[in-house]
């Protein structure tokens, strides 16, 4: 369990307590961290090479992910986070991989889809747990896809495997789905609820524009930077997977954070989570990937999180979250994260009085096809 942070601390504008060296630039330890996995991955290639043998195909499976990985980190929706060029730098990478036969730098097989979004058609606000509601009754209506995408039923079995592990441990547990990325999750987890599966699922959104809003304007989000590096610093050479001592360098380091904003999202958020989860006792966080940072949030926010599960996470976060991660197939994240149900129907919009509102699509193409996904999925579950 992570320990929720306490108290109101004094915060000083535009101070990082782990001071990356510029606002889109990775931290020493996460480069470290990222460099000894890549090594060690790309040495063992190498042996097999010089040894005469053939490299094995789980090899190359996750050395291509760890690519596809590198390049959504490098492209606009990743924050063109340049990762690859200080892990290349480290360890030589790019010459390696070119006498491995494999393409000098990061690369994404699969196109990502065009986005839906037409200027012309604004949004209207409303607060999240209503809309939410609103879908229910909205998809029933919609006709589902032509075809049902085949990454469904990754999804479908993800969902499964939630609803059956929260239900194993002596006391059963509840789950929160993280919104956007898991919103067919939670609808699917509502449906299984109406048919009689023994779950109160819970929605909350805790992302990165949430975030922003209380965070100082800068370049790259200072809370979420300070999260996310927070991850690296507290993973001790000792860990080998999350651990305690982990849960609790994690809450001491994002404490001592006095970043400008931090006080007022944790106010936030315990006024947020305390209504969301109202008078359970157990929970698990539940979100798509890829690094854990804001089921991580979740946790130090409301002692009653006790846990966190994950579709994927990025290749050399894996083993660090063994037993939390439903899949290694990293390369398929960003495909769901751009359904248009995840990515264009709805997005964060304020968050005031310990509700979080949205700004929800006008645009008949984005609803459309929002609302076929969601049919489609649920006709599998």
């Amino acid at each position: 369990m992570i320990a929720p942070t306490e108290g109101q601390e004094p915060f000083s504008r535009g101070h990082s307590h782990f001071g990356s060296p510029s606002p889109n630039e990775p931290a020493p330890v996460e480069i470290q961290f990222v460099s000894h996995f890549v090594d060690r991955r790309v040495s063992e290639m190498e042996r097999q090479l010089e040894a005469d043998r053939l490299i094995p195909a789980a090899s190359s499976t996750e050395l291509n992910r760890i690519l596809v990985a590198f390049a959504d980190l490098a492209s606009d929706d990743g924050g063109n986070y340049p990762l690859w060029q200080r892990v290349d730098r480290a360890i030589g990478l790019s010459g390696r991989l070119a006498l491995l036969g494999f393409s000098p730098g990061p690369s994404r097989e699969t196109p990502l889809r065009n986005r839906l979004h037409r200027p012309q058609f604004l949004h209207r606000v409303v607060e999240l747990e209503e809309y939410l509601l609103e879908l229910e009754g909205l998809w029933r209506a919609a006709k589902p896809l032509p075809t049902t995408p085949p990454e469904f039923a990754q999804l479908a079995d993800y969902l499964v495997e939630l609803v059956a592990g929260s239900q194993q441990a002596e006391k059963p547990v509840d789950l929160v789905f993280l919104l956007r990325d898991t919103l067919l999750l939670y609808l699917g987890a509502r449906l299984l609820r109406a048919r009689g599966a023994p779950i109160t699922p819970r929605a909350a959104m805790i992302s990165r524009d949430l975030l922003r809003q209380f965070a100082e304007p800068a370049p790259r989000n200072p809370l979420y930077a300070t999260l996310y590096n927070n991850i690296f610093e507290s993973i001790s050479s000792d860990d080998e997977r999350m651990s305690d001592s982990f849960a609790t360098s994690f809450a001491k380091n994002w404490r001592a954070s006095k970043l400008y904003g931090r006080d007022s999202l944790q106010a936030f958020l315990r006024v947020y989570l305390r209504r969301i989860l109202g008078d359970g006792e157990r929970f698990t966080v539940v979100d798509c990937g890829t690094f854990g940072t804001m089921p991580l949030l979740a946790m130090i926010s409301d002692r009653r999180i006790t846990d966190m599960r994950l579709f994927t996470a990025a290749p050399w976060m894996q083993d660090f979250y063994a037993g939390r991660v439903h899949s290694a197939a990293s390369d398929r994240l960003r495909g769901f994260e751009q359904l248009a149900c995840h990515d264009e129907l709805f997005s964060f919009a304020s968050a005031k009085g310990g509700r979080i509102f949205v700004n929800v699509s006008l645009d008949p193409a984005i609803v459309s096809q929002a609302l076929a996904e969601i049919h489609s999925f649920l006709q599998i579950i």
